[in-house]
């Protein structure tokens, strides 16, 4: 199943941002391709969301596959009682792959690796983002060149 996905994910890349940041689709700035999948949550000591991103975007010919985790909880003791308040935290994004070709290799690995964290898409209807990249993704990119 998640081979299936992955190729989905690619192919939406593909055809609605594609190389060069989206360029060739009249995009004036560089744009990516967001996707948020929900994940598993401990019900027996939290309540809540949590959530992994995958952000996709080719400043040039090369795809940047990368993702980061943020979460919205709050504790439950051992009576199911919760403690204190909803605490939002959001990951930094990481480079997992950054490569001509191979970048579908890493959307379906990391979809392989998380099969049983991900309980499913965020949401169905919209199920991913065109986005402007934001200055964190310029960031990670950075730091996985040097």
């Amino acid at each position: 199943m998640y081979d299936i996905v992955a190729k989905i994910i690619c192919e939406t890349f593909n055809e609605k941002i594609g190389r060069n940041g989206g360029k060739q689709f009249g995009f004036t700035t560089p744009k990516g391709l967001l996707i948020e999948f929900s994940t598993k949550i401990d019900y027996k000591t939290e309540e809540g969301y949590r959530y992994l991103d995958l952000f996709l975007f080719a400043p040039m010919n090369y795809v940047g596959v990368f993702i980061r985790d943020h979460s919205t909880i709050i504790k439950i003791d051992a009576e199911g009682e919760l403690i204190g308040d909803y605490v939002t935290t959001t990951g930094k994004w990481n480079c997992i792959g950054y490569h001509d070709s191979c970048w579908r290799s890493s959307v379906r690995e990391l979809l392989f690796q998380n099969r049983d964290n991900i309980t499913g898409l965020s949401t169905l209807s919209g199920w991913y983002e065109v986005r402007d990249v934001p200055e964190e993704i310029f960031t990670a990119l950075n730091e996985r060149n040097n």
